[in-house]
Formats: C-alpha cells, structure tokens, sequence
C-alpha cells in the first residue's frame, strides 16, 4: 500500500504489525450525503483497518472517554 507521508507510513507499520488487525484497505468507500441546504458533501478516509470485534479501538475523531475513578466523589 502507498503512503503519503512518514505519518501514515508508520501508522501502517504499525497497524500491520498488530495481531487484533485483520486488515488494511487505502480509501476504502467514499461517503456521500446532503446538508441541510441540499448540498452534497462527500469524505473519503485515508485508511479501514478493521480489528477483530473482541478488540476495542479508539477513533481518532472521536474523544476518548475516561470512566470516573472508583473513589472518586
């Protein structure tokens, strides 16, 4: 697969190297829809790496969320 930059190649280095990866795909879809002023928009990810679905994963665009400390009051 070619990458782009030194941030996506050891991104995909990395992402190959871990066993809960089941595979790599570049621009794997293009995703379309309207806003709400009927325009189309459209966004195409760099890259799928989907895991196996006992491993969680984190996405990047989404804030990671910390459960409160057993102590905490």
């Amino acid at each position: 697969m070619a990458a782009g930059s030194n941030a996506m190649r050891t991104q995909l280095m990395v992402l190959d190297r871990d066993p809960d990866v089941t595979g790599l795909a570049g621009r794997p879809v293009r995703l379309l829809w309207r806003d709400p002023r009927g325009q189309v928009r459209s966004w195409v990810p760099q890259l799928f790496a989907p895991a196996v679905p006992t491993a969680p994963r984190c996405s990047p665009t989404a804030p990671a969320t910390r459960a409160p400390a057993a102590n905490a009051q």
